[in-house]
């Protein structure tokens, strides 16, 4: 398992959208516990990712050693 750490902040952001929308969000989220590269994931840098969950953008890094995911932002393309 991976710990994935989101910022309070983020957590905010992410109840401000559609409830629906929120749910997926978070679900997503939690996916990446267990494999945070699969699914629709896509490379940015060495360790940068972003993986797209019902139209929006998780933006992350991780940090292999640790097993972390550090999830830096979450965002809808316009």
């Amino acid at each position: 398992m991976w710990r994935v750490n989101v910022p309070n902040h983020l957590k905010v952001a992410v109840t401000r959208f559609s409830h629906a929308d929120a749910d997926q969000v978070f679900a997503g989220m939690r996916a990446m516990a267990g494999d945070p590269l699969s699914g629709e994931v896509y490379k940015l840098g060495d360790d940068s990712y972003y993986r797209v969950v019902e139209g929006y953008l998780i933006f992350f890094d991780l940090v292999a050693d640790q097993r972390t995911v550090n999830v830096t932002a979450v965002e809808r393309p316009h």
